[in-house]
């Protein structure tokens, strides 16, 4: 018997290919070498809004769910639909499911979600709300290279950060990071902790002043968001 099953997983990964020894390298930064300007804790009102995800494709899963970033004085929040599925044995086994008039009844409790069948699946979307800049916790936001250009550095597992430019352009949000394939930069000529994990290696940055201006050349743009209209 299969179990709810999550169709669609999106994650934000930087990599790149070490030797033959080790098939990635992850790449975070140094919580004491983050770009040496001050820290900002709110995003400036002229930004607030809702933008909504661009589709890249014409199978951007992701976009048609439905994908959303809401800027506000509490920072940002993403809101999102993921598309999860139930095996049509599972509903007719287990008692606290029902389809009816094309809704599935029994996932939220004392709510039901609108569902669709293909193959032997019912899938449906699944709504969830989340802070991807958070000013009141341990996420640290610093001014990019580009004019509306902000770094968001989020705290990850090996005590490290994480890095995210976001860049407020004509409307648009671009989410950009390191793109470690096009990037000329030799990650372990920087001053660096290095660290093995599952036959991985991950290397925790510690760049000066000097290494993040030619750092802040590397980020490229992975999503695009638009402005909703009022």
């Amino acid at each position: 018997m299969k179990s709810v099953g999550l169709v669609l997983l999106t994650g934000l990964l930087l990599s790149v290919g070490l030797s033959e020894s080790y098939e990635l390298i992850a790449t975070f930064f140094h919580k004491n070498h983050l770009p040496g300007t001050e820290e900002i804790k709110i995003i400036p009102a002229e930004h607030y809004g809702s933008y909504d995800l661009k589709e890249r494709s014409e199978n951007d899963l992701r976009a048609v769910a439905g994908n959303t970033l809401v800027v506000s004085e509490k920072g940002i929040v993403l809101e999102k639909n993921r598309l999860l599925s139930i095996s049509k044995e599972e509903v007719r086994e287990k008692g606290q499911y029902l389809i009816r008039d094309g809704y599935l009844h029994g996932i939220i409790e004392g709510d039901s979600l609108p569902a669709f069948q293909q193959d032997e699946r019912y899938c449906f979307l699944m709504p969830s709300t989340g802070f991807f800049f958070d000013p009141t916790g341990d996420d640290k936001l610093y001014p990019g290279a580009k004019k509306d250009e902000f770094l968001l550095f989020s705290p990850v597992e090996n005590g490290g950060y994480s890095a995210i430019a976001i860049w407020f352009k004509q409307g648009d949000i671009q989410l950009r990071e390191i793109d470690t394939e096009k990037s000329k930069t030799n990650f372990e000529m920087l001053a660096h902790e290095r660290k093995e994990v599952n036959g991985s290696i991950e290397l925790i940055l510690k760049p000066t002043e000097k290494d993040w201006e030619k750092l802040m050349g590397d980020f490229s743009t992975y999503d695009t968001y638009e402005l909703q209209e009022n």
